[in-house]
């Protein structure tokens, strides 16, 4: 057997190899109430203001709660500038955690993920998690997936390099891994979604959201389109005795106005 074919023979039977099978998707459940998401979230260190402290929920192809929380540091006394009349931007870290219920649909950033560089972007395990960090200018994003279901979000900005590392590790993973879950694989319609804020408890809200499923939407375009092909029949049809009356009548009209013509 000649070289050529024994390479050939080689390239089919890697092609023909199967892959490995995609791991079973969870099903969509409740996630934690909005007041009980931001719990999991760290308190401001000392010396730091807290912000904003909110607590949600809103609807993406399912019922989504989410916590923020937004710390403000002390500018370093060696960064101010005498006669400088803009003093530098403070240090300021915003914890986010997101509970999707499973929803792949905010899981986007976690697709296919693969340890490595890729451009501006790091993709590296956190510990026992999933992490992507990505830089910019003045600031860092971690963003951690959490046993396919919670996403933690850590950003600074104006702070030291790898600052964002260490502000991740006040955070509890394991704790949040360990959150029970609703077991309630079917969304109530409407659904009531929340607004939680703790600094500002009078701006609390609720309201009910109607939601639609793509069959639900699919059947609804349909239906749309069916109504308008009838509505163009109806109209042709209309249009053309129309037509015909407007040829029957168009002579009297004519003959009228040429006999007032002749009267006048």
């Amino acid at each position: 057997m000649s070289h050529f074919t024994l390479c050939l023979c080689s390239i089919l039977l890697f092609a023909y190899i199967p892959s490995a099978p995609a791991a079973p998707l969870h099903r969509p459940i409740l996630p934690i109430q909005p007041g009980d998401l931001i719990k999991f979230l760290p308190a401001a260190p000392q010396g730091w203001e807290t912000k904003e402290s909110k607590a949600k929920s809103f609807y993406n192809e399912w019922l989504v709660a989410q916590a923020n929380r937004l710390f403000v540091g002390p500018v370093p006394q060696n960064s101010v500038i005498k006669g400088v009349a803009a003093p530098p931007a403070p240090p300021t870290t915003r914890f986010r955690l997101t509970d999707t219920g499973y929803t792949p649909a905010l899981q986007g950033d976690f697709d296919q993920f693969t340890p490595g560089r890729y451009g501006a972007a790091e993709s590296f395990m956190f510990g026992a998690f999933p992490a992507r960090r990505t830089n910019f200018p003045g600031g860092e994003r971690l963003q951690i997936l959490i046993k396919a279901r919670f996403v933690v979000e850590v950003e600074v900005h104006n702070q030291l390099p790898n600052a964002v590392l260490t502000w991740a590790k006040q955070v509890d993973l394991a704790r949040i891994a360990a959150a029970p879950e609703s077991g309630t694989e079917i969304l109530p319609n409407p659904v009531t979604v929340v607004s939680l804020d703790e600094l500002n408890p009078k701006s609390n809200s609720s309201y009910q959201v109607s939601w639609s499923t793509q069959a639900d939407l699919d059947a609804a375009r349909q239906r749309s389109r069916s109504l308008s092909l009838e509505t163009s029949v109806v109209s042709s049809a209309g249009h053309e005795a129309g037509s015909e009356l407007r040829q029957q009548t168009f002579p009297n009209r004519r003959q009228k106005f040429l006999h007032i013509s002749r009267a006048g």
